[in-house]
């Protein structure tokens, strides 16, 4: 059977990556024209720097060292940096709220689609309510999952006082390469681009993670549902066996366990517990290599049921995923 949640779920967290990529677009244009502005200011005295180099009454390096005292010290260029850095910190800031934001739509998705997956296999129909959103913003929420952060204001403060350090350096670096290459004030600012494509791809490698974690939570939350209800299964996990999946994930493929019960990880001759892929709630002991950028699922299989609120129906074998959503939506 196609796993129709997974697909759509990779739908949701394209779009998610899109609004990710437009967020570092939008900050890397007003980030250029804002140091552009700045080395702008000193073009004048720098022009006359220039062709006193192309003279040869000074060398490259006296040049080099005139631009780096007058753009790159002093209290002016470290106003600049700050901002800059503050620029890119808040947008990396935007980038992890979009990717928050977009968690308890695809913790429902996934929620209703793994119950739909066990009806439609044992041809079963179950008392089961829809998730809608905010159901599973405030399970998220009490669950304390997906990588909730620092949790205190001092945590928080140290965190965000360590991030505008490593902006401050690579914007730095990235002014400083562009003097030292003669790049011009236009191709300096363009260097930018460098330190906010380290920010995005990290952004995206933690909203891959989220969705990941949300996408098996999600699921769980039914098996354990469906438990609860009188159906007796196991829960199977399910690899994305490609050229890129980790080794350890490719040995895990098709491994059962029953409902709250860990699978076991193996790395390094180690062995950990880890509930469900890029399991982030903290019940994992597995080493952080293993959680992020899973692309891995969790499949439910059913082996029997006994409950007055579990009943057979043939039908149920015939219904698609949309036709299963109207029915219980009535």
């Amino acid at each position: 059977m196609t796993d129709v949640g997974h697909q759509l779920t990779d739908r949701e967290l394209a779009k998610l990556e899109k609004r990710i990529g437009e967020e570092y677009a939008r900050a890397l244009r007003e980030m250029e024209e804002k140091l552009t502005e700045y080395l702008d200011q000193d073009e004048a005295a720098r022009l006359i720097q220039e062709q006193l180099l192309e003279a040869g009454e000074i060398t490259l390096k006296e040049y080099q060292d005139w631009c780096f005292r007058h753009e790159m010290m002093g209290k002016r260029w470290t106003d600049m940096k700050n901002v800059l850095a503050e620029d890119l910190l808040h947008t990396d800031e935007i980038a992890l709220g979009i990717a928050r934001d977009a968690m308890p739509g695809i913790f429902a998705l996934n929620a209703n689609y793994a119950m739909y997956q066990l009806e439609h296999d044992a041809k079963i129909i179950t008392a089961f309510t829809l998730y809608n959103h905010d159901t599973a913003a405030y399970l998220l929420k009490g669950l304390r999952q997906l990588m909730p952060g620092p949790s205190t204001k001092l945590a928080q403060q140290i965190a965000r006082n360590k991030a505008l350090r490593w902006n401050k350096q690579k914007i730095q670096s990235a002014v400083l390469q562009g003097i030292l290459q003669g790049d011009g004030s236009r191709g300096t600012a363009k260097r930018l681009k460098d330190a906010l494509q380290i920010s995005q791809n990290s952004a995206i490698r933690y909203a891959r993670t989220m969705t990941t974690s949300a996408q098996n939570a999600g699921r769980y939350e039914s098996f354990r549902r469906a438990k609860d209800l009188g159906v007796q299964m196991v829960v199977e996990w399910q690899a994305t066996l490609d050229h890129v999946t980790r080794h350890e994930h490719r040995q895990m493929h098709g491994q059962r366990r029953e409902v709250d019960e860990p699978f076991i990880l193996t790395e390094g001759g180690k062995t950990y517990e880890i509930l469900y892929p890029a399991d982030c709630t903290g019940t994992s002991n597995a080493p952080q290599s293993q959680i992020w950028n899973c692309r891995c699922t969790i499949q439910g299989k059913v082996k029997g049921f006994e409950s007055e609120t579990v009943k057979y129906s043939p039908k149920m074998g015939n219904m698609t995923y949309e036709e299963w959503l109207k029915e219980k939506e009535k």
